[in-house]
């Protein structure tokens, strides 16, 4: 299991960039404003098992707000993968989805074809939408 314990991120803007950067094991309170409006991010940690954990940020916006969500794969995770609102957004880097994990959703067109992943260990993962309120990016992480 990784050793990054401590509070590593938060936002960032820059003349390209404005964002996000997560990369502790932390629950967090994210807020600044951006385009004049106030964002609000939880970060939630949550080890499920010695082997399993979850990362959730919860997204509290007055409208709908585009920006970078950075979030660092540690290093030493054998697998993981990214849900949006409970459907699959970024599928599992190793070739199966782990035992005993809940069935995630998929979408049409997730469900054709091969399936690839752009998540890595030890890279960041960048994700740039626009944001509504109440929406939840979630991290399965296994070890």
């Amino acid at each position: 299991m990784c050793s990054d314990n401590e509070k590593s991120g938060g936002f960032i803007q820059g003349d390209k960039f404005a964002g996000l950067s997560i990369a502790g094991r932390t629950n967090e309170i994210y807020q600044f404003e951006l385009d004049g409006q106030t964002a609000i991010v939880r970060q939630t940690w949550q080890q499920i098992t010695a082997s399993q954990a979850v990362l959730d940020l919860a997204f509290n916006l007055s409208e709908p707000l585009r920006f970078r969500v950075d979030v660092l794969i540690p290093s030493d995770c054998k697998n993981a993968c990214a849900t949006l609102n409970n459907q699959l957004l970024i599928g599992w880097f190793a070739k199966d989805a782990p035992d005993g994990f809940p069935e995630i959703l998929l979408s049409s067109c997730q469900d054709q074809g091969e399936k690839e992943s752009t998540l890595h260990p030890g890279q960041f993962q960048s994700i740039n939408f626009r944001w509504f309120n109440q929406d939840k990016l979630r991290f399965y992480l296994i070890w």
